[in-house]
């Protein structure tokens, strides 16, 4: 039986912590700090078991202008390094996480926006 975890996150990343966002240095790490502090909290929701190897998949909910894939799985690199800090990923590198996927669905509504992060078993 593959593992699996799911984890919610009612928010989109912030536009400064995409490669095209030109925040300054500070307001880019008090925005990936947060991402970081609320998937930790969302993992100690779960059983903590290492899923290795593993496949990011990042259902997002979005209305307005989505980014694009590249772009996206950029501005997730916070939430991925404290997949990796919380032991959930070995680590990120190829050997260990075999790929990330982007899927998308247009909500209505600016407060049904939101980010599901499975992470799989493969």
């Amino acid at each position: 039986m593959n593992k699996s975890i799911v984890l919610d996150l009612p928010f989109l990343p912030d536009k400064s912590l995409s490669p095209n966002g030109r925040a300054h240095w500070r307001e880019r790490k008090r925005h990936a700090d947060s991402m970081s502090d609320s998937v930790i909290a969302r993992v100690r929701e779960h059983d903590r078991a290492t899923i290795d190897p593993c496949k990011v998949v990042y259902h997002v909910r979005w209305c307005g202008k989505a980014s694009d894939r590249d772009n996206f799985i950029a501005s997730m690199k916070p939430a991925l390094d404290a997949l990796v800090h919380t032991g959930i990923i070995v680590d990120d590198a190829p050997d260990h996480l075999h790929g990330i996927e982007v899927t998308y669905e247009r909500v209505k509504h600016r407060n049904e926006t939101g980010v599901r992060i499975e992470i799989k078993e493969v």
